[in-house]
């Protein structure tokens, strides 16, 4: 039944690549996109080309500033805590659209579409990761087929899509995920399935207007050993733990210009989950998650600078059946900005406020100043200040013997600065240096030792640098991304974070086939292991040592005209790790696959 789902995922979409053999009229480049803050690819890897990667989660690993707290075996439940700091610290932007969950206080990963994501990027004063959806950057129809096998852990992954253009300037995109494994446990107690089906149609209606409309919708199941079963196996109950999750998520973006210099762009959305999880065959979670959102931009150019007001409203209600109490609440920010993007000298102001109606206001700002010295030297420098509500599930969990809410009345505040300094291009030999420091103010802390659950509050801090490089060596690209955190033992980070990855390429045939080897070693430092809750996803860490793991990868990919076949040795060295209690990865797994692009 597990591969049955896969036939049926490549019949619903395959055949339109048969009705878009109709050719239209080319067109010029990709669609606008909003751009709130001058556009810089924040992973700078165009120079060594990682072809197979399935997930964010994946991906994430590749990024030296990011601990993935991660339950491993894949397809579950994954977030990402940002040098040192907790889960939702960092926020990302997808098509316009801020993914916020008001719930769990972060945004799980393995929602985020990796095969349909273009550029990425972020701005220097800003805490933000903006994705931009693909838009078709052909005039025919392209059907693009993704397939991935693993016969050490039964993984299958297609990932299959579809667009077409209607026009000079319209398009839509049809796509579909089927991620499929049994994990690396027994008795089926780490099997995952995750399916996903999206939909953006894009239409431009003058040349001032143009408007997006997107639609996920995502399935993910996932099991897991029980808790405490690694780390206490005395308290293990021997019968796996079961998470289902599902829902619908949907934006429409009108963006355009009202005038000569002023331009707006207005995002509403729509999002409901059904979130259901089983402790020992005991039923422990089952909510039904309403949110509504408003997203609003109104931006004024004066020369080379513009300034406006940004306003995001957020509803969310929580229908639960067990633990939790009913809730509605009301959340609320506007901020004036002032910003220039042209030019050798670049700023960025801010300032606003937030409001929530459980939860006090607070203020927040941001500020960044960037001098290009000369062609191919930058430096800047950036300061920030946010506030985020405390997620809805530590607040409203019911009252009873054992367990208590988090009844305190503050928002989360979190700061920092950030220097950049950077030398060359990323088309050659390039150096960034990033010193930071970072921290979570007011940040729950949850004690479960006693009788009664005890909420505290805490300050999470990091000062530390990452340093980012890329050149040629002889045949080979080396590509190296380092972050050192100073405050490794009371924050979510290593003390050194490394990933080393080299490339070389040869061609066969006058050139019909290039062939990639890539190489990648990724070294994780001291940090403490981190504790996860599944009833409330609660990530702390626990203060117990953990680290220096050397993760090898190696992979080899054939490069064809419209076809790439990679193959994919993963942990060469068997190395056992774990990042969060009560997972453990140590595997080696050879994966292969192919990425196929079908024009017609």
């Amino acid at each position: 039944m597990k591969r049955f789902s896969l036939l049926i995922l490549f019949v619903l979409i395959f055949p339109l690549s048969i009705w878009g053999q109709t050719t239209v009229e080319d067109t010029t480049g990709t669609a606008p996109s909003i751009k709130p803050a001058k556009k810089k690819p924040v992973n700078k890897s165009a120079e060594i080309s990682i072809d197979g990667i399935l997930t964010e989660e994946e991906l994430s690993f590749y990024r030296s500033d990011l601990l993935p707290l991660s339950l491993l075996q894949r397809g579950r439940l994954t977030t990402n805590a940002y040098r040192g700091m907790p889960a939702g610290f960092r926020e990302i932007e997808y098509g316009g659209k801020i993914l916020y969950d008001p719930f769990n206080g972060f945004w799980n990963a393995q929602w985020l579409p990796y095969y349909q994501s273009g550029d990425r990027w972020h701005s220097l004063g800003s805490n933000t990761d903006y994705i931009a959806p693909l838009a078709p950057a052909t005039k025919k129809p392209l059907t693009r087929i993704v397939f991935s096998q693993d016969y050490v852990i039964n993984l299958s992954f297609v990932d299959i899509s579809f667009s077409r253009r209607l026009n000079k300037t319209d398009y839509f995109r049809l796509s579909g995920t089927n991620y499929l494994t049994d994990g690396s446990q027994e008795s089926n107690f780490s099997s995952t399935k995750v399916n996903t089906y999206r939909f953006q149609y894009h239409r431009e209606w003058s040349k001032r207007w143009h408007t997006d409309l997107f639609f996920w919708h995502v399935r993910q199941r996932y099991r897991m050993l029980p808790e405490f079963s690694l780390s206490q196996p005395e308290l293990s109950t021997g019968v796996r733990d079961k998470f289902k999750l599902s829902g619908n998520t949907a934006w429409f973006t009108l963006q355009g210009k009202l005038g000569e210099k002023d331009s707006l762009v207005i995002v509403p959305a729509f999002r409901s989950i059904a979130d259901l999880s089983w402790s020992s065959n005991d039923e422990a979670r089952k909510n039904r998650y309403l949110t509504v959102d408003l997203d609003a931009r109104y931006y004024r150019k004066f020369g080379n600078s513009q300034a406006g007001l940004k306003i995001f409203s957020n509803y969310a209600r929580n229908k639960p059946t067990r633990i939790w109490f009913r809730r509605s609440e009301v959340y609320g920010k506007a901020s004036a900005f002032l910003e220039r993007e042209k030019g050798d000298w670049q700023y960025s102001l801010a300032a606003g406020y937030a409001l929530h109606n459980e939860q006090d206001g607070a203020a927040h700002f941001s500020a960044s100043l960037e001098k290009k010295v000369h062609d191919g030297v930058q430096i800047g420098a950036a300061a920030f200040r946010k506030n985020r509500p405390v997620p809805m599930l530590w607040r409203t969990i019911i009252f009873d013997s054992t367990r208590a809410p988090y009844w305190q009345r503050n928002m989360i505040s979190e700061s920092g600065v950030r220097g950049i300094l950077r030398f060359g291009k990323k088309s050659a030999t390039w150096l960034q240096i990033e010193p930071f420091f970072l921290q979570s103010n007011d940040y729950p802390v949850l004690n479960t030792g006693g009788s009664l659950w005890e909420w505290e509050k805490t300050t999470y801090e990091n000062p530390g640098v990452r340093v980012q490089t890329g050149f040629k060596l002889w045949h080979f690209r080396i590509r190296e991304d380092f972050t050192f955190n100073d405050k490794y033992n009371s924050t979510f980070a290593p003390q050194i974070n490394n990933n080393l990855s080299a490339m070389t390429t040869f061609s066969l045939f006058n050139n019909a086939i290039s062939i990639d080897g890539i190489i990648n070693w990724h070294y994780i430092g001291d940090f403490q292991t981190v504790n996860y809750s599944r009833l409330l996803n609660y990530y702390a860490p626990d203060g117990g040592e953990n680290g220096r793991y050397n993760l090898l990868d190696g992979r080899v990919q054939l490069n064809f005209r419209d076809a790439t076949l990679f193959f994919f040795w993963e942990n060469l060295l068997s190395e056992d790790y774990f990042i969060i209690n009560d997972t453990l990865e140590g595997l080696l797994i050879f994966r292969f696959g192919i990425d196929w692009k079908l024009y017609n």
